[in-house]
């Protein structure tokens, strides 16, 4: 179950009850998430915002986001 969700027109962004991020099509529910989705996640991130209730600054991720994304892939993935 899906403890919080921001949706696009076609996508939504979901984070699931243990904390991983999982990128589902509105009309058929099928996961989409590979490396590509994550970096462009990552890509898109507002470095000009606060950083959100874990503390860390999109600034932070944003400038660490090809480091950050084989990490990102691999926990997301277990």
């Amino acid at each position: 179950m899906a403890k919080a969700c921001a949706y696009s027109s076609q996508h939504c962004l979901c984070v699931i009850a243990g904390g991983e991020f999982r990128e589902l099509t509105r009309h058929n529910h099928v996961l989409v998430f590979n490396e590509q989705s994550i970096l462009d996640k990552l890509n898109k991130l507002n470095i000009s915002k606060s950083p959100g209730p874990d503390g860390i600054h999109p600034r932070v991720l944003f400038e660490l986001r090809y480091e950050l994304l084989e990490p990102l892939y691999i926990l997301f993935e277990i």
